[in-house]
């Protein structure tokens, strides 16, 4: 007898949170500790939407501009587009999209 055991798939990636100036740093909602609770309860709330375990597995803290000529300032963000471009992690996870770019 075959028992229906549902099965859990696992994805495996990294999570982001910057801010670009101290000032931003400071205020509640838009410091890197907010940022990361945000993430995870929305990972915590969409694993148990999709039946799919999402494990952070590396979580990039920056405190740097995003601005476009200073990307190779941000050595983390260069090590997540490389581990993205040779598909060692499955996702990327940040608050908002402006905060990666």
């Amino acid at each position: 007898m075959r028992k229906n055991k549902k099965e859990v798939r696992v994805k495996r990636g990294w999570s982001c949170a910057r801010v670009s100036t101290k000032i931003q740093g400071s205020v509640l909602h838009g410091s890197n500790e907010q940022q990361r609770n945000i993430i995870d309860r929305f990972l915590a709330q969409y694993a148990k939407d999709k039946g799919i375990e999402y494990i952070v597995v590396r979580t990039i803290e920056e405190e740097k501009s995003g601005n476009r000529n200073k990307h190779h300032l941000r050595t983390e963000f260069q090590e997540l587009l490389e581990a993205v471009r040779n598909k060692k992690i499955d996702f990327v996870v940040f608050e908002k999209i402006d905060r990666i770019s």
